[in-house]
């Protein structure tokens, strides 16, 4: 596994690199995105079953930094916040005298995500291909699901309003606070937007205490409108 002070330390010395850059413009761009997001490898089993984690649509909103470094190439820096998660499946259990159905079980994990990339222009026209490093806080972490709870009266089953109903739980607690990985991305370019779609590959295991390569795995769809900063002719 990187070692993450490590991995900061060429983090900056990039940033510093793009920044200082002695050439061309300077972009700013204001970014809006969807995405579909899972926790790879992860596995719940309760009772009998046993729940594979599932796609689940978020999103994400944040800036970024874009620095011309020649006429092919660009250096990319941005700050996103970004919410990202599972789904679970829909799972049932009992007991003698009670019978419980728990359904929309999803996971919520708030990020704010760093990107430090490289961006290639395809071909001499309006598309581009962008790839490097990404790095994650997580801030927040929330269990979400619904429970219908049945209690047995004689042969019949009795639904218990009081005791069902949805429930949120803080588990931040059982991941890790640092998440990093490699981001791919093509973008089209049309006057001063920029569409993007991309695929986030987790490195590093999100749970605490566990064994497992446990890991993100998201796509996105983006939108980002570019603002021009400094022109250095």
């Amino acid at each position: 596994m990187l070692n993450i002070r490590k991995l900061l330390v060429l983090l900056c010395c990039i940033n510093s690199n793009i920044l200082n850059a002695q050439n061309k413009d300077v972009t700013l761009r204001p970014v809006i995105g969807i995405n579909m997001s899972s926790i790879k490898g992860d596995f719940i089993g309760i009772g009998n079953n046993s729940l594979n984690s599932h796609f689940k649509i978020g999103y994400s909103l944040g800036f970024e930094i874009q620095k011309k470094m020649s006429n092919v190439f660009y250096g990319i820096v941005g700050l996103h916040y970004s919410l990202n998660g599972s789904k679970y499946s829909d799972y049932s259990n009992s007991s003698e005298n009670m019978k419980w159905e728990v359904y929309d079980f999803y996971t919520n994990l708030h990020y704010m995500h760093l990107p430090i990339l490289i961006k290639v222009d395809l071909f001499h026209s309006n598309f581009s291909a962008q790839m490097g490093i990404q790095v994650g806080w997580l801030f927040k972490a929330t269990s979400h699901n619904g429970n219908r709870i049945f209690i047995k009266d004689d042969t019949k089953w009795i639904y218990d309003s009081e005791s069902s109903g949805k429930a949120v739980t803080n588990v931040s607690f059982l991941y890790n606070k640092i998440d990093f990985g490699i981001p791919f991305r093509l973008s089209y370019e049309y006057k001063k937007g920029v569409f993007t779609l991309g695929y986030y590959m987790g490195l590093a295991n999100i749970y605490k205490n566990s064994s497992n390569r446990i890991y993100n795995n998201s796509f996105s769809l983006s939108y980002g409108y570019n603002l021009s900063l400094i022109h250095i002719s």
